[in-house]
């Protein structure tokens, strides 16, 4: 009974004609009285009753997951179609068949879900996909109800209880939605970098990686499982936790191109520090990202790597933005009207200009360090080696970025220069030689590069910087400083007394003179004392030379300090050994 085939329909439909028949002219009669038909409401009741028991049986039986359970839910709800439209209408009205029909299919459903899908370990099991579905399927089930006119005969709050437990799968899913993109999020850029190398666009060369296709991928996923009946509230709750999901992969990515992911003295100190804590972990895991392997597994040089993975990821920023606007569009089409407003991605498409503006910086340091290694090789020899990264790097990056990168490489490269004249001695005769000639050297390459405003600036804060190296006594010596202050008031203290102290032409008492000529002459400016202070902070944007010099002296003086600290370590370890 209630069986779909085809071929077995016709008996179906014959099975009831003869109840039909029946019930209006007794033909079929028991032995024991003459009077009473075998047919009668209780045993046609009885026998509806069970072949529906059975259907169920059958569907029920083959279950495996939250999904198959589903599919079978929806395969007998679809059998209320045979009653509703084939047998109620050629049983007899007095059996009222609609009620009960209806609440036996309503009943055996809303067990079997609290039996076996809404308790606490069944909720726990299910996945947030087969939670979302759950929910569906529930609101459908509804407006079956609702279009075959079969509400009036469950009670509410029968079918409120129904509606609660969808409305509490489909909280609990957006939970477990979110477990889930702050785990694929964290983990992306790690798997990312599993590869050698980026993709690169066999039409224009720029590099990109897989990072956005496959972040909004997952997020667009997420939404889909919402559906018409989703209220506003659980939509804005999930798109939080995608503006969360894209701001944690841009962090996670910062954080795997740090220098310190991927230089290898880091990651050696980083392999003897957990040597012993965790045996068994995986090696990637200790060493950094696994894109940071150097050539001791048949890689290239980490240096060329990294600058190749900073150009890819500074360009996803651009395509994460694009498919950001389109996620926006997929939940406002989900939400109301009304609710248009409390959708805020504006945050989230700000924070990709500043990942943008960090990865570049990373990439200019990058550069900046490669390029200027000790000793200094010459402005012509800095020029050429410059052109070379330039000419790779016009390919390998968006037009877009081009141009931000230059600028805070001519300001990296500025500051590395000024850093250099701080480990050189000088006279003035000697300064007033070399340091237009270098400025001269690495002016006109950038010059090509950037419009003159800029290279103005950068051009200029040298020349205040060779002209204290140029001065032949401490009275010349004060109108440049007083320039500086005026000028350029980020310039640290410290930087111009290192100069004075590496000045060949001149004794300690006038060295001492002129140091304190510096310190006069910012108090006369008013310059604060945080202002003299070294700062990390300005590094950050690389936009200004004093500020990118003060972070280079800062990291060349933690590097002194690593240095004389382990030192003494070997030194006390040799001391022990002997002992």
């Amino acid at each position: 009974f209630l069986d779909e085939e085809e071929d077995r329909s016709g008996h179906v439909f014959a099975a009831v004609q003869v109840v039909v028949d029946e019930a209006e002219a007794k033909v079929l009669r028991t032995d024991a009285s003459s009077d009473q038909s075998r047919i009668n409401q209780s045993f046609v009741m009885n026998s509806l009753q069970q072949a529906v028991e059975n259907k169920w049986s059958t569907l029920m039986k083959m279950p495996r997951n939250g999904h198959e359970m589903l599919e079978a839910m929806t395969a007998f709800v679809d059998t209320l179609s045979v009653w509703e439209y084939d047998i109620l209408g050629v049983l007899p009205v007095e059996y009222k068949l609609k009620p009960w029909y209806t609440t036996l299919y309503f009943s055996l459903l809303t067990k079997y879900i609290r039996d076996n899908m809404s308790n606490p370990a069944a909720i726990a099991k299910m996945t947030s996909d087969e939670q979302l579905a759950a929910t569906n399927w529930i609101e459908k089930y509804v407006g079956v109800l609702e279009h075959l006119e079969m509400m009036s005969t469950i009670s509410s709050a029968d079918v409120q209880e129904l509606q609660h437990l969808g409305a509490l799968f489909q909280k609990d899913s957006v939970v477990k939605m979110k477990d889930h993109l702050v785990d694929f999020t964290s983990k992306q850029a790690m798997v990312l970098l599993q590869d050698p190398f980026p993709e690169c666009d066999p039409d224009d060369g720029t590099v990109f990686t897989a990072g956005p296709t496959d972040l909004f991928k997952c997020l667009q996923q997420s939404l889909l499982g919402m559906s018409q009946f989703s209220t506003p509230g659980v939509i804005l709750d999930l798109a939080q936790a995608c503006i969360r999901a894209v701001q944690d992969y841009q962090t996670a990515v910062l954080v795997a191109m740090t220098v310190a992911a991927w230089r290898p003295e880091d990651k050696d100190k980083s392999k003897d520090k957990d040597k012993g804590k965790d045996k068994d972990k995986d090696k990637d895991d200790r060493d950094g990202p696994p894109g940071a392997r150097g050539e001791e597994d048949g890689l290239p040089d980490w240096r060329e790597r990294r600058m190749a993975w900073l150009c890819a990821f500074v360009n996803d920023t651009k395509r994460c933005d694009e498919n950001l606007d389109l996620l926006e569009q997929a939940f406002l089409r989900k939400l109301p009207d009304d609710c248009h407003e409390k959708l805020d991605f504006g945050s989230v498409a700000e924070s990709f200009h500043d990942t943008a503006n960090s990865l570049l910086t990373l990439l200019s340091t990058h550069l900046v360090h490669d390029v200027f290694q000790e000793p200094w090789p010459g402005a012509a020899t800095y020029v050429a080696t410059v052109a070379d990264y330039a000419r790779d790097l016009r390919v390998m990056l968006d037009h877009l970025f081009v141009r931000r990168l230059w600028k805070k490489m001519a300001t990296g490269m500025a500051a590395a220069y000024l850093l250099h004249l701080s480990t050189q001695e000088f006279n003035a005769s000697s300064a007033q030689t070399l340091i237009p000639e270098d400025l001269n050297a690495l002016a006109g390459f950038w010059r090509e590069e950037l419009d003159d405003s800029h290279l103005e600036g950068i051009h200029e804060a040298v020349q205040c910087v060779g002209k204290v190296l140029q001065a032949e006594d401490v009275a010349a010596l004060g109108p440049a400083v007083d320039n500086i202050c005026v000028r350029h008031n980020d310039c640290p203290p410290g930087y111009l007394q290192i100069l004075i102290g590496k000045r060949s032409d001149w004794d300690k008492k006038v060295k001492h003179e002129a140091s304190a000529l510096v310190d006069a002459t910012y108090d006369k400016h008013g310059i604060e004392l945080r202002r003299r202070e070294s700062s990390l902070r300005s590094v950050e944007t690389m936009d200004s030379v004093f500020a990118s010099v003060d972070g280079l002296q800062a990291d060349g003086k933690r590097k002194d300090k690593k240095e004389k600290k382990e030192k003494r370590e070997k030194k006390g370890k040799k001391d022990k050994d002997k002992k």
